[in-house]
Parts: structure tokens; C-alpha cells; sequence
């Protein structure tokens, strides 16, 4: 049965998707050459424990980890152990926390170091065919479109969907229906509502679609041993169609976010807006609440703290932007109060 959310239960869930984002961003930061998966799992473990959450991982089904940690030609599921990652290797870390009764999920596959051109050309068809489903997303679409968009951009970069596993509906539990494939055919499917919120997750692979699970029961690998990369972000959908008809749950409205891309490099702002695979931000001062400036979501990371965008001015963003530190403050802190400036 598919659970369609009120608003009230999406914004609940953005508060758990921006520690899922904060946990990923967390885990990029502390990858290198040497590392452990189980020291990387930590650094997961941490950040979303610090952030009042539980990991949504640890212990479903009876998985050891908070992390499931994929290298190379492991394409989902890998236990967090002693293996060490090596330079050139790349490393999917899919995340999830549970807060206030409601679930985030969000994966990215990462390099380690400098890696080969072939590894990084899959990490974009990858993750670039997440974004043009997610820009896709609007009620009255089907399942089957975004499946089918999903498949035919990696096809034709000489890439493999995997079958087997698929995205899904995300809430109260980490997995939900419907069943969000990353393959299939135009015009079929459900079509998508307003108030359903779905983790899409393409899995592609460098060689064939074929896998195999290994004997610890969870890690799933290629089977011909090529590489493998993995990308997610869960959306919600809303009614209308205006630049807010859905948002990536990771990066709420009200997110204050670091630019880590383009002019404003090093800049906070705060995410106003979202349509598709952008993000509308503002500052107050360069970037007014009424001319916001259109981002890739690629090109930001959020500070894992979030405000009410209710009654709020340029003034009032002015100074929280020029006080803002993200050493000083928590994720469930009013930034508004006074108290940070």
C-alpha cells in the first residue's frame, strides 16, 4: 500500500533527510587512502547519533553497520569491515537516519583519491541519470518514465541498469511502496501523486546487468567483476507546479547550504526554493528572497541546520548569514532567536 504524506509528515521528513545529507557529507569529507570501511562507518555513525537520530541501517534485518559501504565491484550492501579503501578506488556510502518517526535515504558513490578516467565517467552517467528523473518528477507521471529515462541514458553510454534492486517509497519505514525500478517503459506504472515521497537509486554497472550475492548474506556484487556506481536522493512530491512542486527531501526549504561550486564558492546561503535537480538560494544581500539564484544541487552542501523560511525578510537572512557558524549551532536550533549573532 502506498502512504501518501500530509505536509505536515514531509516536513518531518526533512529534518531526517538533511542529517542523511549532513551523514554523507560527513563520510565524503573523512574519505582517503588507508581508511577502513568500518572507520569510515564510524564517521557515519557519529554524525547522525550527534544529530539526536538513530541510523536507519543499523540492525534492519540484522545488517551490522550504519553505513552500507560498496567498493569498486560491490554494487550494494557492503558490510562496514577492515578492508582498506586504496587510491583509485571508488566507494558508494548509502545512509539513513530516523528522527521524529519518519526515515531519510540517500546514497553517493565517491572516489578515493585520483581514479581512472573509465570509473569517473561511470560515477557521472550515473548520477546525472538521478537528476533527470528527479527533474522529471511531478504528479500525473509514472513510475515507467522515470525507469525508462534512467535506463536508456546509461544504455547509451555502454552501461547496465541492475534489475534486481530497485529505489522505493520512503516514511515511517526505510522501505515503503511503490517500487521505484530504474528500468522500464514510458506510459506504464503508477502515476505519481501529490504526497508521495520516493528514493530513486540508480544502480549501474560498467559491465553486465548480472550479480551476485556473497556468502555474508547482504553484499551484492557485478558478477563479471567491473565496477559498479550508485546514486539517491529521496523526493517528495507536492501539488502544484511552481518551483517548489517537489523537493529533494536532503536539502529542505529552509536549508542553510554551502555553495561549493562557481563564483560564490565558500558562500552560505539558504535554500528558498526547488525544482527538480536545482535548488533556489538566498542570502539577502546579493541574492534577494524575490531574485534567488537557480543552483545544481550538485553545487551545494547543507550545513545539516535548517530555519523557517515564515515571515522571513532580507534583513533577517542578511544577518543570519553574516553570523552564521556552523560550529556554534545544532540542527534543531532557531537561527532566528538571536542567540547565534
Amino acid at each position: 500500500m502506498i502512504c501518501v504524506k500530509s505536509n505536515k509528515e514531509i516536513e518531518k521528513m526533512q529534518k531526517a533527510g538533511a542529517i542523511t545529507a549532513g551523514a554523507l557529507i560527513a563520510a565524503g569529507e573523512a574519505i582517503r587512502p588507508g581508511m577502513t570501511t568500518y572507520e569510515l562507518d564510524k564517521v557515519v555513525h557519529r554524525y547522525i547519533t550527534s544529530h539526536g537520530a538513530k541510523p536507519s541501517f543499523l540492525g534492519y534485518g540484522g545488517f551490522p553497520g550504519s553505513a552500507c559501504i560498496s567498493v569498486n565491484d560491490e554494487i550494494i550492501h557492503g558490510i562496514p569491515g577492515p578492508r582498506k579503501l586504496c587510491e583509485g578506488d571508488i566507494v558508494s556510502v548509502d545512509v539513513g537516519a530516523y528522527i521524529d518517526g519518519y526515515h531519510g535515504d540517500s546514497c553517493k558513490t565517491f572516489a578515493v583519491g585520483k581514479i581512472s578516467p573509465e570509473a569517473e565517467a561511470l560515477m557521472k552517467s550515473t548520477e546525472e541519470s538521478l537528476y533527470l528523473a528527479i527533474d522529471m518528477v511531478k504528479p500525473g507521471v509514472r513510475l515507467g518514465d522515470l525507469g525508462a529515462a534512467i535506463q536508456k541514458y546509461n544504455e547509451d553510454n555502454g552501461y547496465s541498469v541492475v534489475r534486481q534492486f530497485v529505489g522505493h517509497g520512503v516514511g515511517k519505514n526505510l522501505h515503503e511502496d511503490p517500487e521505484v525500478p530504474n528500468y522500464g517503459k514510458a506510459g506504464h506504472g503508477i502515476r505519481l501523486v501529490a504526497g508521495m515521497v520516493i528514493a530513486i537509486e540508480p544502480m549501474i554497472n560498467m559491465g553486465t546487468a548480472d550479480i551476485k550475492t556473497m556468502p555474508d548474506g547482504w553484499t551484492v556484487k557485478t558478477k563479471d567483476g567491473k565496477w559498479a556506481a550508485h546514486f539517491e536522493h529521496t523526493i517528495a512530491v507536492t501539488p502544484d507546479q511552481s518551483m517548489t512542486e517537489k523537493s529533494v527531501v536532503d536539502i529542505p526549504i529552509g536549508s542553510v547550504v554551502l555553495a561549493n561550486a562557481g563564483r560564490d564558492k565558500g558562500r552560505y546561503f539558504v535554500a528558498v526554493a526547488a525544482s527538480g535537480g536545482f535548488v533556489y538560494i538566498a542570502d539577502g544581500k546579493e541574492r534577494k528572497l524575490e531574485k534567488p539564484k537557480r543552483k545544481n544541487i550538485k553545487h551545494i552542501s547543507p550545513a545539516g541546520v535548517n530555519i523557517s523560511t515564515d515571515e522571513l525578510t532580507n534583513r533577517k537572512l542578511r544577518r543570519l548569514i553574516q553570523g552564521f557558524d556552523p560550529n556554534r549551532v545544532t540542527a534543531d536550533q532557531n537561527l532566528l532567536d538571536g542567540e547565534v549573532f
